[in-house]
């Protein structure tokens, strides 16, 4: 027995059972060890469910990682390739993924099962913005970069409870978002007009302030 053995399990039971086990003591019976065996890989039942969201992240990035073109991708390429990979993914476990959602607890801001995927999508998107801003595909704003990565978190959010609650054929209105809503958050963070219009200010007003 070993996490992994027990996270298979855990969803093999929300498989058959349409639900989670009611208890640590409940599912120990399924996996046929004792509670105690069972509180040597994990502490309680959430502790799996937060693994499982995890490990699609990491299987996501690992994927990712696998071909030989993503080192190549710009930032917006980056983040649309993981959204779709991330879905795909999620789709090998779609009703468990869809049980464990579907909870209370994903009414909340912060829900507790995707607090681990969340730091480590942030790692992960550090890199990719800190790379959009070498290449200037991203521009640089004193004030607003720090909202960068939690805006991408609410999109990550989004897309997955738009996934939820997609039934079109083979999610092609998930697609369609997912890239609607990449593009429109990468063409706000890279250099508008605006950006222009302030920098082409700032030259005519140190020109007028040095004349």
């Amino acid at each position: 027995m070993d996490k992994l053995q027990i996270q298979h399990s855990f969803i093999k039971y929300t498989h058959e059972n349409s639900k989670f086990p009611t208890s640590v003591d409940d599912f120990s019976i399924y996996l046929e060890i004792s509670t105690t065996e069972f509180y040597e890989y994990y502490s309680s039942l959430n502790d799996i469910d937060s693994d499982i969201w995890l490990g699609t992240f990491l299987n996501t990035k690992q994927k990712l990682y696998e071909t030989d073109v993503y080192p190549q991708y710009s930032g917006r390429e980056k983040v649309l390739a993981f959204y779709y990979t991330w879905l795909e993914v999620l789709k090998e476990n779609r009703d468990f993924i869809l049980i464990s959602a579907r909870r209370k607890a994903f009414l909340d801001l912060k829900p507790y099962f995707l607090e681990d995927l969340k730091h480590n999508f942030y790692a992960w998107l550090d890199d990719v913005l800190l790379e959009g801003k070498e290449t200037q595909e991203i521009y640089n704003r004193m004030f607003t970069d720090k909202i960068y990565p939690r805006a991408f978190w609410g999109l990550t959010l989004s897309v997955l409870k738009f996934w939820i609650n997609d039934h079109s054929e083979n999610f092609e209105n998930t697609d369609i978002f997912i890239e609607k809503s990449v593009n429109f958050s990468f063409d706000a963070i890279g250099k508008t007009f605006i950006d222009s219009g302030i920098e082409l200010g700032k030259f005519f007003f140190q020109r007028w302030f040095r004349a």
